[in-house]
């Protein structure tokens, strides 16, 4: 999900939480009119007001489905086979070396 807005994070973690704005503003602590005043963008939620949002809204979000191996190293290749991201190969090439390399206890 992308907001082009705080109002607009607002507004629909409240829809996602199934609550009228005064239910809202007793979760957050806030009053009806100033969760009014947030969602008309009228004032800008403080950041833990945001965070809240965003916490509301990323557990309503389904997760990505998970990713096989062999089709994360296909991306991987095709993104950065341009010879412009030589030195990201390499840099990437040797992180994966060190990170499979036997540890020596």
């Amino acid at each position: 999900m992308n907001f082009t807005s705080p109002a607009e994070l607002v507004r629909q973690a409240r829809y996602l939480s199934d609550k009228n704005q005064q239910e809202f503003g007793a979760l957050l602590g806030k009053d009806q009119s100033l969760i009014s005043r947030y969602e008309r963008g009228r004032s800008v939620p403080p950041t833990e007001v945001t965070m809240h949002c965003m916490h509301i809204l990323n557990a309503a979000t389904p997760s990505k489905e998970e990713v096989s191996l062999e089709t994360l190293l296909t991306t991987i290749r095709q993104r950065l086979a341009a010879p412009s991201h030589a030195r990201a190969r390499a840099l990437l090439f040797e992180l994966l070396n060190e990170l499979t390399a036997p540890r020596n206890a």
